[in-house]
């Protein structure tokens, strides 16, 4: 290959970018990580575990007919604080804790009806059937892999996105 050659040089480093990105854009929105995504879920996971402790300590003290209740005392008081912070702000605690947040695909806050209805309660009932609900799990941790706006089942059927808290909800600041 001489000066002003034709040819390609074999060993030359690409010169358009690769289709594979570690970061993702999507409408002027970042959207959270793969490692972000999954310490949120893990995270507010054991947040339920612990929320259950207190409940099962007393059950332990006084008598172990009260430990379901005590356990599920912890977590559904748990449960309603994430809801609220979830419906007002696109944030659970974890999220909060992460700089993420979910937001509607419009850009909006998610509400209650998208951030807790159909992100997490139609995935509750699906996950209650018998079988299919092991199903549901998989294929919803799954399809986080698909497509390029990482949304996880219970987020393609809410119509929601999780992103970086830097974002900015359309029509308003967040919270």
């Amino acid at each position: 290959m001489g000066v002003g050659s034709t040819e390609q040089n074999p060993f030359a480093p690409p010169s358009e970018e690769a289709d594979f990105v570690l970061s993702h854009d999507v409408g002027g929105y970042r959207l959270a990580t793969y490692g972000q995504r999954l310490a949120g879920n893990v995270i507010d996971t054991m947040l339920y575990g612990a929320a259950a402790v207190p409940g099962v300590s007393l059950a332990l003290l006084v008598g172990e007919r009260y430990s379901l209740g005590g356990a599920a005392l912890g977590a559904l008081l748990l449960a309603l604080y994430q809801w609220s912070r979830i419906a007002a702000t696109g944030q659970s605690v974890a999220k909060g804790w992460l700089h993420t947040r979910i937001i509607r695909e419009n850009g909006e806050r998610p509400g209650f009806v998208h951030g807790v209805v159909l992100r997490s309660w139609v995935m509750a009932l699906l996950g209650m059937v018998p079988f299919v609900g092991y199903l549901v799990g998989l294929a919803d941790a799954l399809a986080i892999f698909s497509g390029t706006t990482r949304q996880t089942l219970h987020d393609r059927i809410a119509h929601t996105l999780v992103v970086q808290n830097s974002t900015v909800f359309r029509g308003g600041n967040a919270p």
